[in-house]
């Protein structure tokens, strides 16, 4: 008699336990099922703001693609490369058909740039529409080319963490060009100026 007990105790443990990792196993795959993974991006969700004296517009990633996607190439220097000019391909929305979008881009303006990790700077929007792209280190002459809020960087999404850092907020980099006289002997360290993780824009006259 104590036999069977002992049988059938053993046996009810042994049921508990296959319900109970069975009902783990289809937590997991509910998971898996569902299509969203660590740093994965929501196209819908707002992701950037821009406002100013015409009001407030919000843009989801689906939404900027929408206004027309562009891949250029910019060359830059910053004082963690020892110095050298540097070329890098970025795709996304030029500066000046997000502004004309939300309302703004006349003459004159100023924009802020603030970022998801507490960056901000202002930029007067003319002398940024007035830069150059250098084909290389040797390159003597530039050819112009307009700031863009960037998305991809060599053909890799900034939503990538091999590239940008998911956890601090929007996968979006602002990325101008240099100025005319960029050379290894008058340099301009234009990347020191160029901002990660760009969530709003407050467009503003000069003159205010």
């Amino acid at each position: 008699m104590m036999r069977v007990k002992y049988v059938v105790k053993l046996s009810l443990l042994a049921v508990l336990m296959a319900i109970f990792f069975a009902g783990c196993g289809s937590g997991g795959t509910d998971d898996a099922g569902s299509g969203q993974t660590a740093g994965s991006t929501d196209k819908t969700a707002v992701i950037l703001t821009v406002s100013g004296t015409q009001g407030e517009k919000e843009y989801s990633l689906e939404q900027l693609e929408e206004l027309g996607m562009e891949t250029c190439s910019y060359s830059g220097r910053n004082k963690e490369n020892n110095n050298e000019r540097q070329v890098r391909e970025y795709t996304g929305v030029k500066i000046r058909t997000l502004l004309e979008d939300a309302g703004y881009g006349k003459p004159g303006e100023t924009m802020k740039v603030i970022c998801s990790d507490g960056y901000s700077r202002e930029y007067e929007l003319d002398s940024l529409y007035d830069l150059y792209f250098f084909n290389g280190e040797d390159a003597k002459k530039g050819d112009p080319v307009e700031p863009m809020l960037a998305v991809i960087q060599e053909g890799e999404s900034m939503g990538n963490d091999k590239i940008y850092h998911a956890d601090e907020g929007s996968p979006l980099r602002l990325v101008f060009g240099q100025t005319d006289y960029d050379s290894d002997y008058t340099m301009d360290f234009n990347m020191q100026g160029w901002a990660s993780y760009v969530e709003k824009i407050e467009v503003s006259e000069t003159n205010e």
